[in-house]
C-alpha cells in the first residue's frame, strides 16, 4: 500500500472515530465548535476551524493525519472527507 492509499485509510478512521462520538459531543455541550482528533481520540475543541487545524500542525506537524470537524447535527457517512484533501489545499506539499 501506498503513501497516499495509507493517509487516505487513516483519515476515513479519524472520520469514523468523530461519527461514533458525535452525539456525545453534540449532548456533552459542544455544538458549534470544532473538534481535532487525532489517533481516534478528541485532542481538543476550538472556536474555528482554523485554530483547530494549526493545533493540528503545530502538534503533529505537516505529515501527520488528523481531523478538523464540526460539531454539528449533519453526520458524514461517505463521498470525500474533506474537500480541502480532495482538492490539495491542507497539504503543504502540493
Amino acid at each position: 500500500m501506498g503513501d497516499n492509499e495509507r493517509r487516505l485509510e487513516d483519515a476515513a478512521r479519524e472520520q469514523a472515530a468523530f461519527n461514533a462520538l458525535r452525539d456525545a459531543l453534540l449532548a456533552s455541550g459542544h455544538r458549534g465548535k470544532h473538534v481535532l482528533f487525532h489517533a481516534g481520540k478528541v485532542e481538543g475543541f476550538f472556536n474555528s476551524p482554523a485554530d483547530a487545524y494549526a493545533k493540528g500542525l503545530d502538534q503533529y506537524g505537516i505529515d501527520a493525519v488528523f481531523l478538523v470537524a464540526h460539531v454539528v447535527d449533519a453526520k458524514v457517512e461517505e463521498g470525500p472527507i474533506s474537500l480541502s484533501w480532495e482538492l490539495g489545499l491542507m497539504d503543504g506539499r502540493s
